[in-house]
Protein backbone atom coordinates (compact mmCIF):
# COMPACT_ATOMS: atom_id res chain seq x y z
CA UNK A 1 0.00 0.00 0.00
CA UNK A 2 1.36 3.61 -0.58
CA UNK A 3 2.02 5.33 2.74
CA UNK A 4 1.73 9.14 3.20
CA UNK A 5 3.11 11.66 5.83
CA UNK A 6 0.41 14.30 7.04
CA UNK A 7 1.68 18.03 7.90
CA UNK A 8 -0.43 20.72 8.80
CA UNK A 9 -0.60 23.59 6.64
CA UNK A 10 -2.74 26.80 5.57
CA UNK A 11 -4.70 28.39 2.83
CA UNK A 12 -2.77 31.36 1.38
CA UNK A 13 -3.77 33.47 -1.75
CA UNK A 14 -1.49 33.88 -4.34
CA UNK A 15 -1.24 37.40 -4.51
CA UNK A 16 -1.53 39.70 -1.94
CA UNK A 17 -1.79 43.66 -0.82
CA UNK A 18 -0.74 45.85 1.96
CA UNK A 19 -2.12 48.93 0.88
CA UNK A 20 -0.15 51.96 2.82
CA UNK A 21 -0.66 56.03 2.91
CA UNK A 22 1.31 57.83 1.02
CA UNK A 23 0.42 60.64 2.42
CA UNK A 24 -0.35 62.35 6.09
CA UNK A 25 -3.39 62.61 7.51
CA UNK A 26 -7.03 62.30 9.10
CA UNK A 27 -8.86 59.45 7.80
CA UNK A 28 -12.78 60.76 6.14
CA UNK A 29 -14.23 58.02 5.40
CA UNK A 30 -13.68 53.81 5.46
CA UNK A 31 -15.83 52.86 2.56
CA UNK A 32 -15.69 48.53 2.69
CA UNK A 33 -15.63 46.30 5.26
CA UNK A 34 -13.45 43.19 6.22
CA UNK A 35 -14.69 40.14 4.52
CA UNK A 36 -16.08 42.67 1.58
CA UNK A 37 -15.94 41.91 -1.93
CA UNK A 38 -13.95 44.63 -4.19
CA UNK A 39 -13.52 45.26 -8.03
CA UNK A 40 -10.33 47.50 -9.37
CA UNK A 41 -10.62 51.10 -8.76
CA UNK A 42 -13.23 50.82 -6.08
CA UNK A 43 -12.69 53.63 -3.45
CA UNK A 44 -11.71 51.82 -0.24
CA UNK A 45 -10.72 54.63 2.00
CA UNK A 46 -10.47 58.46 1.93
CA UNK A 47 -7.65 60.87 3.60
CA UNK A 48 -8.81 64.82 4.54
CA UNK A 49 -7.53 66.62 0.86
CA UNK A 50 -7.85 69.70 2.48
CA UNK A 51 -4.30 70.30 2.88
CA UNK A 52 -3.21 69.02 -0.04
CA UNK A 53 -6.02 70.81 -2.54
CA UNK A 54 -4.75 74.43 -0.85
CA UNK A 55 -1.37 73.39 -2.19
CA UNK A 56 -2.39 72.63 -5.50
CA UNK A 57 -4.54 75.93 -5.59
CA UNK A 58 -1.54 78.05 -4.08
CA UNK A 59 0.68 76.38 -7.16
CA UNK A 60 -1.54 77.18 -9.60
CA UNK A 61 -1.28 80.70 -8.36
CA UNK A 62 1.97 80.71 -8.11
CA UNK A 63 2.50 79.61 -11.58
CA UNK A 64 0.23 82.34 -13.70
CA UNK A 65 2.29 84.28 -11.71
CA UNK A 66 5.30 83.02 -12.90
CA UNK A 67 4.07 82.46 -16.61
CA UNK A 68 3.14 86.11 -16.75
CA UNK A 69 6.33 87.85 -15.21
CA UNK A 70 8.03 85.38 -17.84
CA UNK A 71 6.23 86.87 -20.56
CA UNK A 72 6.50 90.60 -19.75
CA UNK A 73 10.50 89.42 -19.10
CA UNK A 74 10.33 88.40 -22.86
CA UNK A 75 9.45 91.05 -24.05
CA UNK A 76 11.67 93.15 -22.41
CA UNK A 77 14.31 90.71 -23.60
CA UNK A 78 12.93 91.32 -27.03
CA UNK A 79 13.11 95.26 -27.45
CA UNK A 80 16.75 94.93 -25.64
CA UNK A 81 17.76 92.64 -28.49
CA UNK A 82 16.65 94.63 -30.80
CA UNK A 83 17.95 97.94 -29.55
CA UNK A 84 21.71 96.10 -29.22
CA UNK A 85 21.10 95.17 -32.70
CA UNK A 86 20.59 98.44 -33.98
CA UNK A 87 23.13 99.66 -31.58
CA UNK A 88 25.70 97.47 -33.18
CA UNK A 89 24.88 98.29 -36.54
CA UNK A 90 25.20 102.23 -35.34
CA UNK A 91 28.54 101.20 -33.91
CA UNK A 92 29.68 100.20 -37.17
CA UNK A 93 28.90 103.35 -39.23
CA UNK A 94 30.37 105.19 -36.34
CA UNK A 95 26.66 106.51 -36.01
CA UNK A 96 27.05 105.24 -32.23
CA UNK A 97 29.55 105.27 -29.26
CA UNK A 98 31.21 102.16 -27.40
CA UNK A 99 29.83 103.70 -24.47
CA UNK A 100 26.77 103.20 -26.04
CA UNK A 101 27.16 100.25 -27.62
CA UNK A 102 28.36 98.34 -24.31
CA UNK A 103 24.98 99.74 -22.22
CA UNK A 104 22.93 98.06 -24.93
CA UNK A 105 24.68 94.88 -24.73
CA UNK A 106 25.09 94.59 -21.35
CA UNK A 107 20.96 95.38 -21.22
CA UNK A 108 20.14 92.57 -23.28
CA UNK A 109 23.05 90.28 -21.22
CA UNK A 110 20.73 91.03 -17.86
CA UNK A 111 17.30 91.04 -19.76
CA UNK A 112 18.27 87.57 -21.43
CA UNK A 113 19.61 86.09 -17.34
CA UNK A 114 16.20 86.96 -16.09
CA UNK A 115 14.29 85.42 -18.36
CA UNK A 116 16.11 82.15 -18.39
CA UNK A 117 15.84 82.60 -14.29
CA UNK A 118 11.81 83.33 -15.11
CA UNK A 119 11.52 79.84 -17.08
CA UNK A 120 13.65 77.96 -14.23
CA UNK A 121 11.37 79.24 -11.74
CA UNK A 122 8.27 78.59 -14.05
CA UNK A 123 9.80 75.11 -14.37
CA UNK A 124 10.05 74.19 -10.96
CA UNK A 125 6.80 75.72 -9.71
CA UNK A 126 5.04 73.20 -12.74
CA UNK A 127 6.90 70.22 -11.39
CA UNK A 128 6.06 71.27 -7.42
CA UNK A 129 2.20 71.52 -8.90
CA UNK A 130 2.40 68.49 -11.11
CA UNK A 131 3.91 66.67 -7.47
CA UNK A 132 1.14 68.26 -5.00
CA UNK A 133 -1.88 66.82 -7.66
CA UNK A 134 -0.02 63.74 -7.92
CA UNK A 135 -0.06 63.57 -3.86
CA UNK A 136 -3.87 65.00 -3.90
CA UNK A 137 -4.77 61.65 -5.81
CA UNK A 138 -3.43 59.22 -3.36
CA UNK A 139 -6.19 61.06 -0.58
CA UNK A 140 -8.26 58.17 -2.13
CA UNK A 141 -7.06 55.34 -1.92
CA UNK A 142 -8.58 52.57 -4.58
CA UNK A 143 -8.34 48.79 -5.15
CA UNK A 144 -5.30 47.52 -7.21
CA UNK A 145 -7.56 44.13 -8.22
CA UNK A 146 -10.96 42.33 -7.84
CA UNK A 147 -10.75 40.77 -4.46
CA UNK A 148 -11.82 40.83 -0.92
CA UNK A 149 -10.96 43.12 2.18
CA UNK A 150 -9.22 40.50 4.81
CA UNK A 151 -8.01 42.86 7.33
CA UNK A 152 -8.67 47.07 7.95
CA UNK A 153 -6.17 48.70 10.18
CA UNK A 154 -7.90 52.23 10.55
CA UNK A 155 -10.96 53.39 11.46
CA UNK A 156 -12.65 56.84 10.29
CA UNK A 157 -11.57 59.61 12.10
CA UNK A 158 -7.99 58.12 12.71
CA UNK A 159 -4.66 60.16 11.96
CA UNK A 160 -2.79 58.13 9.92
CA UNK A 161 0.45 58.94 8.47
CA UNK A 162 2.67 58.02 5.29
CA UNK A 163 3.68 55.02 4.79
CA UNK A 164 1.31 53.38 7.49
CA UNK A 165 -0.73 50.82 6.88
CA UNK A 166 -4.25 50.75 5.75
CA UNK A 167 -5.99 47.58 4.29
CA UNK A 168 -4.89 44.89 3.76
CA UNK A 169 -6.23 42.72 0.22
CA UNK A 170 -6.48 39.51 -1.40
CA UNK A 171 -6.34 38.91 -5.32
CA UNK A 172 -9.69 36.12 -5.55
CA UNK A 173 -8.49 35.67 -9.02
CA UNK A 174 -5.13 34.94 -8.85
CA UNK A 175 -5.69 31.73 -6.85
CA UNK A 176 -4.46 30.06 -3.52
CA UNK A 177 -1.61 28.38 -2.70
CA UNK A 178 -1.27 25.74 0.17
CA UNK A 179 1.19 26.28 2.28
CA UNK A 180 2.84 23.94 4.49
CA UNK A 181 6.17 23.38 7.25
CA UNK A 182 7.48 20.02 6.31
CA UNK A 183 10.20 18.07 7.78
CA UNK A 184 13.75 18.71 6.50
CA UNK A 185 14.23 14.71 6.16
CA UNK A 186 11.88 14.95 3.36
CA UNK A 187 14.04 18.31 0.97
CA UNK A 188 16.50 15.77 -0.93
CA UNK A 189 13.19 13.28 -2.34
CA UNK A 190 10.37 16.06 -2.60
CA UNK A 191 10.41 17.97 -6.30
CA UNK A 192 8.48 20.62 -7.94
CA UNK A 193 5.76 19.19 -10.04
CA UNK A 194 4.81 16.10 -7.83
CA UNK A 195 1.27 15.27 -7.05
CA UNK A 196 0.04 15.14 -3.84
CA UNK A 197 -3.05 15.34 -1.71
CA UNK A 198 -4.31 17.87 0.03
CA UNK A 199 -7.68 18.10 2.15
CA UNK A 200 -9.76 21.46 4.09
CA UNK A 201 -12.44 19.54 6.49
CA UNK A 202 -14.15 22.88 6.76
CA UNK A 203 -15.56 22.50 3.83
CA UNK A 204 -15.18 19.46 3.04
CA UNK A 205 -12.43 19.17 -0.01
CA UNK A 206 -10.24 16.04 -0.14
CA UNK A 207 -8.04 16.85 -3.57
CA UNK A 208 -5.17 15.91 -5.65
CA UNK A 209 -2.59 18.88 -6.07
CA UNK A 210 1.07 19.96 -7.96
CA UNK A 211 3.84 20.81 -5.49
CA UNK A 212 4.75 23.71 -6.97
CA UNK A 213 6.97 25.76 -5.08
CA UNK A 214 10.25 23.91 -2.24
CA UNK A 215 11.96 26.95 -0.43
CA UNK A 216 14.95 24.74 0.60
CA UNK A 217 15.64 26.87 3.66
CA UNK A 218 15.55 25.22 6.71
CA UNK A 219 14.18 26.64 10.12
CA UNK A 220 16.26 25.79 12.79
CA UNK A 221 13.40 26.07 15.16
CA UNK A 222 11.40 23.44 13.88
CA UNK A 223 13.83 21.79 11.35
CA UNK A 224 11.52 22.25 8.79
CA UNK A 225 11.80 23.90 5.26
CA UNK A 226 7.91 25.57 3.24
CA UNK A 227 6.27 24.06 0.29
CA UNK A 228 3.26 25.49 -1.89
CA UNK A 229 0.68 23.63 -3.74
CA UNK A 230 -1.57 25.20 -5.90
CA UNK A 231 -4.87 25.00 -5.28
CA UNK A 232 -7.30 25.31 -8.30
CA UNK A 233 -10.89 25.52 -6.07
CA UNK A 234 -13.09 28.74 -5.54
CA UNK A 235 -14.37 26.78 -1.99
CA UNK A 236 -11.28 27.85 -0.01
CA UNK A 237 -10.52 30.89 1.53
CA UNK A 238 -7.04 32.61 3.03
CA UNK A 239 -6.56 31.35 6.22
CA UNK A 240 -8.34 28.04 6.15
CA UNK A 241 -6.62 24.85 7.74
CA UNK A 242 -5.47 21.73 6.32
CA UNK A 243 -3.34 18.61 5.65
CA UNK A 244 -0.89 18.13 3.30
CA UNK A 245 -0.43 14.68 2.20
CA UNK A 246 3.24 13.22 0.82
CA UNK A 247 3.77 10.09 -0.59
CA UNK A 248 6.49 8.58 1.35
CA UNK A 249 7.23 4.71 0.06
CA UNK A 250 5.23 2.10 -0.49
CA UNK A 251 4.89 -1.02 2.31
CA UNK A 252 3.99 -4.41 2.67
CA UNK A 253 1.67 -4.17 5.66
CA UNK A 254 -1.13 -6.70 7.45
CA UNK A 255 -3.90 -4.54 8.45
CA UNK A 256 -7.04 -5.20 10.22
CA UNK A 257 -9.39 -2.68 11.40
CA UNK A 258 -9.00 -0.84 14.61
CA UNK A 259 -13.00 -1.98 15.66
CA UNK A 260 -11.35 -5.38 15.57
CA UNK A 261 -9.16 -5.47 18.32
CA UNK A 262 -9.62 -6.37 22.09
CA UNK A 263 -8.24 -5.19 25.18
CA UNK A 264 -8.06 -7.81 27.77
CA UNK A 265 -5.99 -5.94 30.56
CA UNK A 266 -2.36 -5.22 28.85
CA UNK A 267 -3.32 -7.53 26.20
CA UNK A 268 -3.88 -7.21 22.81
CA UNK A 269 -5.91 -9.80 20.63
CA UNK A 270 -8.18 -10.49 17.78
CA UNK A 271 -11.05 -13.11 17.38
CA UNK A 272 -9.47 -15.39 14.64
CA UNK A 273 -11.53 -17.76 13.11
CA UNK A 274 -9.83 -21.14 11.69
CA UNK A 275 -10.29 -22.97 8.87
CA UNK A 276 -12.84 -25.65 10.59
CA UNK A 277 -14.70 -22.45 11.20
CA UNK A 278 -13.46 -22.68 15.04
CA UNK A 279 -13.01 -19.19 16.37
CA UNK A 280 -9.28 -18.72 18.84
CA UNK A 281 -8.77 -15.38 20.89
CA UNK A 282 -5.13 -14.91 19.38
CA UNK A 283 -2.95 -12.56 21.58
CA UNK A 284 -1.01 -9.88 18.55
CA UNK A 285 1.49 -7.67 18.87
CA UNK A 286 -0.06 -4.28 17.03
CA UNK A 287 2.73 -1.78 14.95
CA UNK A 288 1.64 1.39 13.71
CA UNK A 289 -1.71 2.74 13.47
CA UNK A 290 -2.83 4.13 9.73
CA UNK A 291 -5.69 5.79 8.75
CA UNK A 292 -7.57 5.66 5.44
CA UNK A 293 -8.18 7.79 3.01
CA UNK A 294 -10.30 8.17 -0.20
CA UNK A 295 -8.51 10.80 -2.31
CA UNK A 296 -9.55 11.29 -6.31
CA UNK A 297 -10.94 7.36 -5.91
CA UNK A 298 -7.56 6.32 -4.50
CA UNK A 299 -7.32 4.83 -1.37
CA UNK A 300 -4.58 6.04 0.60
CA UNK A 301 -3.22 5.54 3.92
CA UNK A 302 -1.29 7.53 6.56
CA UNK A 303 0.27 7.06 10.26
CA UNK A 304 -1.70 8.75 12.74
CA UNK A 305 -0.49 8.77 16.50
CA UNK A 306 -4.07 7.59 17.75
CA UNK A 307 -6.96 5.57 16.67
Amino acid sequence: MPVLRSFTGRIEAKDQALLSSKISGFVTGVLVQEGAGIVKGDRLIAIDNRETTGRVESLISSLDEAQKEKDALSAQLAYAEATFRRTSNLLKEQAATKDEYDRAQADYDSKKRSVQAAAAREKSIASLLEEARALSSYTEVRAPFDGVVTKRFVDGGAFCTAGSPLMALDNTAAGYWFESDVDESLLPVLKAGEKVFVEIPSVNLAMQATLSILIPRIDTGTRTFTVKCDVANDRVHSGMNGRLYLPSDDAQKVLIPAGAIVLRGEMTAVYRVADGGSVHFQLIKTGGVFREKEMDGQTLYFASDSL
